[in-house]
């Protein structure tokens, strides 16, 4: 198995061991069920949303791959923005639904495992979306952020 390849699967992984444990131990933070339930579920369907958007604009370039498929650098709508707003959605899916559902378990694998590993393979595509597309590239990662906008 190539390297990109274990990465995405790793990455793939992380992101469902940090949902089923959310689901597998909720209640483990001992605060009220709500308002955090509801909260939590909003912020999940805004993180759908975003995720949604973010796939109106990548189109067909979306196939999984860390190599883009794509002959256009893509730069619009959240792409304006950040760099990779799909993984900012799903960081925030995960993140809200381990909040809403109250499990501490399902915030550390987001935080410890999901992220991290969601960078990572950003890093690994930044790398082959500058291969390809050179000084465009370098202007557009020059004038957004990367994953979190105005932090980081």
């Amino acid at each position: 198995m190539k390297k990109k390849d274990l990465v995405a699967l790793t990455h793939a992984l992380s992101g469902a061991a940090a949902l089923i444990a959310s689901i597998a131990a909720k209640g483990q933070i001992g605060i009220p069920e709500q308002p955090i339930k509801a909260i939590g579920y909003a912020v999940f369907a805004l993180g759908c949303l975003l995720f949604v958007y973010s796939l109106l604009f990548l189109r067909r370039a979306f196939m999984g791959n860390v190599d883009p498929v794509s002959e256009k650098l893509v730069t619009g709508g959240p792409y304006r923005v950040v760099r990779h707003p799909i993984y900012l959605a799903m960081f925030v899916m995960c993140l809200s639904l381990a909040v809403g559902l109250r499990s501490w378990l399902g915030i550390a694998l987001t935080i410890v495992a999901f992220f991290p590993s969601a960078v990572y393979r950003a890093r690994l595509e930044e790398a082959a979306l500058a291969d390809k597309f050179g000084g465009e590239w370098k202007v557009y990662r020059d004038h957004s952020h990367f994953i979190i906008p105005f932090f980081f």
